[in-house]
């Protein structure tokens, strides 16, 4: 009937989701605050909100002109790999980072002036 209901309302500047291959957790990039939330997933709800990966100190302040020259890189969209790592957007940094659990960045692949 296209009814939506909000089951998260604060998260700041949401720019990328992913839902794992079992269907059990959602990632969201919150680019502002320089980190990747995860969510598992219980029926139409989301519960267990946890930081899966964070990238610098949350600045606190949301404007785009407040908040780009803070922050070490701009994560902005994703893709889970076979593996469970998460292959990351970084439109500051102009490239994307193969990133686990917790934040350890394994791999960079340069993209020179395309991110």
């Amino acid at each position: 009937d296209g009814h939506v209901d909000a089951v998260v309302d604060d998260l700041i500047f949401p720019n990328g989701i992913v839902v794992d291959e079992r269907r059990r957790m959602l990632l969201v990039v919150e680019t502002y605050r320089c980190r990747l939330t995860a969510f598992t997933l219980a029926g139409q709800t989301l519960v267990d909100r946890r930081v899966w990966a964070q990238f610098a100190p949350d600045p606190g302040s949301y404007s785009i002109s407040g908040v780009t020259p803070q922050i070490p890189q701009v994560p902005d969209g994703l893709v889970l790999d076979r593996n469970g790592a998460v292959w990351l957007a970084d439109a500051k940094g102009h490239g994307a980072r193969r990133v686990l659990p917790g934040g350890e960045v394994t791999d960079f692949v340069d993209t020179g002036d395309l991110a």
